[in-house]
């Protein structure tokens, strides 16, 4: 049982990084006031106490549903719902503690606050406008159509690409290549890349790496690569193996293959489902942007652009972006 209350504290800890109590959204309160309203019914039964502070059937209910399915299904029988509740008041106390040290003015705290605001402002005011089952069949007909190449297409390379102008320079990349990502002990396609950058080169920007996409190319549209680099990109068949140099008219490539895939045959009838789910997506996705701007409006903004240029330099390319967020 003690391992069982582990891990329901756990369970009951990432939730409320996700989800925090409903009362600190609608009151704005500190959560150790117990006079506060929680903007739940009162209606409620009271199925324990702390203090002078109320656990209502609602409370423990809503936290037990929102908790994976395989976690909630444990709960099930009578016995263990004392054992649920146990590590429910457990949770409770230490967030109550927490607050009392003044933990709950933490700017981690607060930013975390922040994003589920926002995530729950997004779904009540434009998530919950949309349906898969509102989308018309004409609709995902002409997403299809549009994309078939991604649905119906040959076995097909994924392929990345450094372009070099110098024909010598390009012989010493195509030396490098094959020497270093066939060992590497991390991510090819990082040990790929690196080779653009200093100390292979003089100066960051002197070599570029290009994601040539899929080859061959079935989408019908434009392409700016020469077929001399598709043909041999198009017949490399070792994953994270090296091609090249390949002479065309734009320089010399030294290829990679980053990744395969099979040939597809795949109908509209297979497709359906996740053609909906990206228009779902899609669709929210500017909804939400349209909602943005329309809150811009009025709002002076200015930024410090010497400000703006030293983040990339003081943060680096590890923390997250401000508000990012899955969608799909």
């Amino acid at each position: 049982m003690a391992n069982a209350a582990v891990l329901l504290m756990l369970a009951l800890t990432v939730l409320a990084g996700c989800r925090p109590d409903k009362a600190e959204l609608g009151r704005r309160a500190p959560v150790g006031d117990s006079t506060a309203t929680d903007g739940r019914s009162d209606d409620s039964p009271v199925v324990a106490r702390i203090g002078d502070r109320p656990i209502r059937f609602e409370d423990v209910t809503s936290s037990l549903d929102a908790l994976p399915v395989f976690v909630r299904m444990r709960y099930q029988a009578p016995e263990r719902r004392l054992e649920f509740l146990e590590a429910y008041i457990e949770f409770q106390i230490l967030a109550l503690s927490a607050s009392t040290e003044g933990f709950g003015g933490d700017p981690l705290v607060v930013d975390a606050l922040k994003r589920d605001l926002v995530s729950r402002y997004l779904r009540e005011n434009v998530d919950s406008r949309f349906r898969v089952a509102g989308i018309p069949e004409s609709d995902v007909a002409a997403w299809y159509e549009a994309n078939r190449h991604e649905f119906v297409h040959p076995a097909q390379n994924k392929v990345h690409r450094i372009l070099v102008k110098d024909q010598v320079e390009a012989a010493k990349v195509a030396f490098r290549a094959g020497a270093l990502v066939p060992e590497a002990t991390g991510d090819p396609s990082e040990v790929f890349a690196s080779l653009v950058r200093p100390p292979w080169v003089k100066a960051e920007g002197d070599l570029k790496v290009e994601d040539l996409g899929f080859l061959p190319d079935v989408s019908g549209r434009p392409s700016s690569i020469p077929q001399a680099v598709q043909a041999v990109a198009g017949s490399m068949g070792e994953l994270f193996s090296v091609a090249g140099p390949v002479a065309a008219e734009d320089g010399w490539s030294i290829l990679f293959l980053a990744a395969k895939r099979p040939a597809a045959e795949e109908g509209i009838d297979q497709a359906r489902t996740g053609i909906a789910s990206i228009i779902l997506e899609q669709r929210r996705l500017a909804a939400r942007r349209a909602l943005a701007d329309g809150l811009r409006e009025g709002r002076v903004i200015t930024v410090d652009d010497d400000v703006l240029a030293g983040i990339g330099v003081e943060a680096g390319s590890s923390g997250s972006v401000p508000g990012q967020e899955s969608i799909r």
